[in-house]
């Protein structure tokens, strides 16, 4: 029961097979291109046109600063950042208590240390 935008076909018509043959030209394609040989010094015509067509794409994504995933990703990065300078206060702190001495800095440490053995 075909509806009213469709049309009434016969037996025969409803049994035919539609074949599709797909090919490889590229309507985009130009027909012949003419290019320059440096050899002969002229212009010449090429029958044979690439039909190769590259498609650049990119994948990624679209964050919205109102989506949940962008807050999170701020606390994300909020919370990092109070780590590393509650990390660099402690450090500092160290250093502020052993009397702005660094454990490197005597001449025995120095000498302890592993040297570059091809001194650049």
């Amino acid at each position: 029961m075909p509806g009213n935008d469709q049309e009434e076909l016969t037996p025969d018509e409803r049994d035919e097979v539609h074949f599709k043959v797909l090919t490889s030209h590229n309507p985009q394609a130009a027909h012949n291109l003419t290019k320059f040989s440096w050899k002969d010094r002229c212009f010449k015509t090429e029958d044979f046109v690439d039909q190769l067509v590259f498609h650049y794409t990119v994948e990624g994504s679209i964050l919205l600063k109102e989506s949940d995933e962008a807050a999170y990703q701020e606390e994300y990065k909020d919370a990092k950042k109070k780590q590393d300078n509650m990390l660099l206060e402690k450090i500092n702190r160290s250093i502020k208590a052993a009397g702005g001495k660094l454990p490197h800095d005597g001449i025995e440490e120095q000498k302890k240390s592993l040297r570059n053995m091809f001194n650049y």
